[in-house]
């Protein structure tokens, strides 16, 4: 499980999802709200006046809760008494909702292999030549594994038309890094440095690119030194993404490296346990992810924080949310139903919980920021009709909170 995050057991919950609206083929689109058919060319529904919901806006609520009227609590719609204070579901008010964690998967990548051959020579002077076929393309370490102290070799790697691609001279655990091409032909040469006897070589094999999709913790390690984790990444949700170290040893030490498909970097930093990087990407686009050796091997875990998807709030007066890592952002719209003040307020949050709220209007222009603890609020005027965007940033410690709506 995430070792930095906050994972109550949500109660069961529903989100109705949708990632575009719904067209008919003669050119209308259906009102998420009521079911009501418009024109293409209309931008509000004509029987709700619901407004038409972008691509972006891939939640819509579905009001699957109540709200108690002694404590505040959002209860789930299946409760008939509030499970905080035993209060009745009379007298309620029952635009509420409550939105669910995403879920989180795992996986556990086969370690990186290391191919080793045991060699030995016997006279100073002495070498061996092999031909090797590389099985992956990627970044390749060929060193001395194993050897009594003091034992040197030189190690060179040429291609298949004879040039040098890199010499190195590798006492034990030194080595040479060479990016190779998997179906070509290379020649390796290993040579006596210094002192003569047994030894044991090795070659690192990077591991094919493996698909981070949906996974939220991957249990991994380091075999060996230089050793390149390659994964690509298709996000189903716009906005910011975490990618984190956790439950390493206390030395290890990597770097990571986000890039988008043509291998521009977009974030990177050398990070311990507890340390990662963010990057804010395209739902649809594909990203590259490197986790390279820097000190240290073993295991270590590999942690995605992924944003949900935006929720659409409007109808509601309360809903209960949660933040689980750092730098996280739950996204939602509001479309005001008339004119005037709309404040949304920080509630239910504990002592040591902060964030940031932000509302901005159509065009992005900010309407309201603030950094917001327990009972803090943001006030924003609001026309009719018109769709505002409220951003929930994680700023300080993790948890669940309400967000309350009024007018």
């Amino acid at each position: 499980m995430f070792r930095k995050m906050f994972l109550p057991i949500l109660l069961a919950l529903t989100v109705v999802l949708s990632c575009a609206v719904p067209a008919a083929a003669d050119g209308t689109w259906t009102c998420p709200a009521c079911g009501h058919e418009n024109p293409d060319r209309a931008n509000f529904c004509g029987s709700c006046r619901q407004p038409r919901p972008t691509a972006e806006v891939t939640g819509t609520a579905e009001l699957n809760a109540w709200v108690c009227a002694s404590c505040g609590e959002i209860c789930p719609d299946a409760d008939s008494f509030c499970m905080i204070c035993g209060g009745d579901r009379h007298e309620t008010d029952p635009r509420a909702l409550l939105i669910p964690e995403l879920e989180v998967k795992s996986m556990t990548p086969d370690p990186a292999l290391v191919e080793v051959t045991d060699l030995m020579f016997t006279e100073e002077g002495a070498s061996q030549s092999f031909e090797y076929a590389p099985p992956v393309t990627g970044r390749y370490f060929l060193f001395l594994k194993s050897a009594e102290s003091g034992f040197r070799i030189r190690i060179s790697v040429s291609d298949a038309q004879g040039e040098n691609l890199g010499t190195e001279y590798a006492q034990r655990g030194d080595g040479l890094t060479v990016n190779l091409e998997a179906g070509a032909r290379y020649n390796v040469e290993v040579a006596q440095s210094k002192q003569i006897g047994s030894f044991t070589f090795g070659i690192g094999v990077p591991r094919e690119w493996t698909d981070l999709q949906d996974c939220g913790v991957v249990s991994d390690s380091m075999s060996f030194t230089y050793q390149d984790n390659r994964f690509t990444i298709t996000p189903r949700t716009s906005g910011i993404h975490y990618f984190w170290i956790a439950q390493a040893m206390n030395g290890f030490r990597t770097h990571l490296v986000l890039e988008d498909e043509q291998g521009y970097k977009l974030s990177d930093a050398y990070v311990r346990r507890d340390e990662g990087i963010t990057g804010d990407l395209q739902a649809g686009t594909t990203y590259r992810l490197h986790v390279d050796q820097n000190n240290d091997l073993g295991e270590y875990q590999l942690n995605i924080g992924r944003p949900k998807p935006v929720t659409d709030l409007s109808g509601c007066s309360l809903i209960g949310d949660i933040l689980t890592y750092e730098y996280e952002q739950n996204v939602y719209t509001y479309t005001a139903p008339e004119d005037g003040t709309y404040e949304f307020k920080l509630a239910r949050a504990n002592n040591a919980f902060r964030v940031r709220l932000t509302v901005l209007d159509q065009g992005g222009y900010k309407l309201g920021d603030e950094y917001l603890q327990q009972d803090g609020s943001v006030s924003v005027q609001l026309a009719a009709g018109k769709t505002c965007t409220v951003k929930v940033e994680q700023n300080k410690n993790f948890g669940t909170y309400n967000l309350m709506i009024s007018h």
